[in-house]
Protein backbone atom coordinates (compact mmCIF):
# COMPACT_ATOMS: atom_id res chain seq x y z
CA UNK A 1 0.00 0.00 0.00
CA UNK A 2 2.93 2.53 0.73
CA UNK A 3 4.61 1.87 -2.48
CA UNK A 4 1.47 2.63 -4.12
CA UNK A 5 1.01 5.98 -2.68
CA UNK A 6 4.69 6.77 -3.30
CA UNK A 7 4.19 5.64 -7.02
CA UNK A 8 1.57 8.07 -6.67
CA UNK A 9 3.05 10.79 -5.22
CA UNK A 10 6.62 10.79 -7.72
CA UNK A 11 3.96 10.79 -10.78
CA UNK A 12 1.96 13.23 -9.42
CA UNK A 13 5.54 15.46 -8.74
CA UNK A 14 6.28 15.06 -11.87
CA UNK A 15 3.14 16.04 -13.40
CA UNK A 16 2.87 19.12 -11.55
CA UNK A 17 6.56 20.16 -12.45
CA UNK A 18 6.64 19.62 -15.81
CA UNK A 19 3.30 21.77 -16.25
CA UNK A 20 4.72 24.96 -14.09
CA UNK A 21 7.69 24.14 -16.21
CA UNK A 22 6.23 24.41 -19.62
CA UNK A 23 3.17 26.58 -18.89
CA UNK A 24 -0.40 26.73 -18.29
CA UNK A 25 -0.61 26.14 -22.18
CA UNK A 26 0.90 22.95 -22.97
CA UNK A 27 -1.22 21.11 -24.97
CA UNK A 28 -0.46 16.90 -25.66
CA UNK A 29 0.52 18.01 -29.29
CA UNK A 30 3.51 19.89 -27.74
CA UNK A 31 3.92 23.44 -26.35
CA UNK A 32 6.34 25.40 -29.10
CA UNK A 33 3.98 23.91 -31.58
CA UNK A 34 1.86 26.22 -33.68
CA UNK A 35 -2.19 25.45 -33.13
CA UNK A 36 -4.68 25.90 -35.52
CA UNK A 37 -4.89 29.96 -34.67
CA UNK A 38 -1.50 30.51 -35.87
CA UNK A 39 1.68 31.27 -33.61
CA UNK A 40 3.07 29.64 -30.67
CA UNK A 41 1.58 29.53 -27.48
CA UNK A 42 4.75 31.86 -26.15
CA UNK A 43 3.94 34.43 -29.21
CA UNK A 44 0.12 34.58 -27.98
CA UNK A 45 0.96 34.73 -24.33
CA UNK A 46 3.39 37.61 -25.32
CA UNK A 47 0.89 39.72 -27.06
CA UNK A 48 -1.66 39.45 -24.19
CA UNK A 49 0.64 40.37 -21.61
CA UNK A 50 2.34 43.22 -23.67
CA UNK A 51 -1.26 44.57 -24.47
CA UNK A 52 -2.01 44.11 -20.51
CA UNK A 53 0.99 45.56 -19.49
CA UNK A 54 0.35 48.81 -22.04
CA UNK A 55 -3.23 49.03 -20.33
CA UNK A 56 -1.83 49.10 -16.78
CA UNK A 57 1.13 51.74 -17.76
CA UNK A 58 -2.23 54.05 -19.42
CA UNK A 59 -4.01 53.38 -16.68
CA UNK A 60 -1.90 54.48 -14.09
CA UNK A 61 -1.16 57.54 -15.45
CA UNK A 62 -4.32 58.45 -15.85
CA UNK A 63 -4.76 57.80 -11.69
CA UNK A 64 -1.60 59.80 -11.17
CA UNK A 65 -2.67 62.85 -13.30
CA UNK A 66 -6.26 62.37 -11.37
CA UNK A 67 -4.66 62.60 -8.08
CA UNK A 68 -1.65 65.06 -9.06
CA UNK A 69 -4.99 67.51 -10.09
CA UNK A 70 -7.21 66.94 -7.23
CA UNK A 71 -3.57 67.53 -4.88
CA UNK A 72 -3.33 71.10 -6.81
CA UNK A 73 -7.03 71.70 -6.37
CA UNK A 74 -6.71 71.24 -2.68
CA UNK A 75 -3.51 73.45 -2.60
CA UNK A 76 -1.17 70.67 -2.63
CA UNK A 77 2.72 71.06 -3.51
CA UNK A 78 3.37 70.40 -7.11
CA UNK A 79 2.68 66.66 -7.17
CA UNK A 80 5.87 64.34 -6.74
CA UNK A 81 5.39 60.57 -7.53
CA UNK A 82 6.57 57.53 -4.94
CA UNK A 83 9.39 55.98 -5.50
CA UNK A 84 7.11 52.68 -5.59
CA UNK A 85 4.95 54.27 -8.41
CA UNK A 86 7.87 55.17 -10.54
CA UNK A 87 9.70 51.97 -9.94
CA UNK A 88 6.47 49.58 -11.14
CA UNK A 89 6.32 51.86 -13.81
CA UNK A 90 9.94 51.28 -14.87
CA UNK A 91 9.63 47.51 -14.19
CA UNK A 92 6.35 47.44 -16.57
CA UNK A 93 7.83 49.47 -19.14
CA UNK A 94 11.18 47.20 -19.00
CA UNK A 95 8.81 43.97 -19.82
CA UNK A 96 7.08 46.11 -22.00
CA UNK A 97 10.05 46.76 -24.42
CA UNK A 98 11.67 43.21 -23.85
CA UNK A 99 8.80 41.60 -24.92
CA UNK A 100 8.46 43.69 -27.83
CA UNK A 101 12.22 43.18 -28.52
CA UNK A 102 11.37 39.30 -28.88
CA UNK A 103 8.02 39.85 -30.76
CA UNK A 104 9.03 42.58 -33.28
CA UNK A 105 12.35 44.15 -32.59
CA UNK A 106 12.66 47.46 -31.10
CA UNK A 107 14.35 50.71 -32.50
CA UNK A 108 17.57 52.66 -31.77
CA UNK A 109 15.96 54.81 -29.11
CA UNK A 110 13.68 51.85 -27.34
CA UNK A 111 16.98 50.21 -27.26
CA UNK A 112 18.82 52.78 -25.73
CA UNK A 113 15.65 53.32 -22.95
CA UNK A 114 15.61 49.26 -22.23
CA UNK A 115 19.45 49.73 -21.57
CA UNK A 116 18.67 52.72 -19.37
CA UNK A 117 16.18 51.16 -17.42
CA UNK A 118 18.14 48.07 -17.02
CA UNK A 119 21.06 50.19 -15.35
CA UNK A 120 18.95 52.23 -13.58
CA UNK A 121 16.87 49.20 -11.92
CA UNK A 122 20.02 47.22 -10.99
CA UNK A 123 21.65 50.02 -9.56
CA UNK A 124 18.17 50.33 -6.95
Amino acid sequence: MKNHIIAFVALFTIGVTSTIACGSGMTSSGGGTPNNGGGSNRQQWSKKRMRHLREKMAEGERAQKTADRMDLVTGGNYPQRTAAYTRQRMINRFEWLALKRERKGLTANEMAEMQLLQRTLLSR
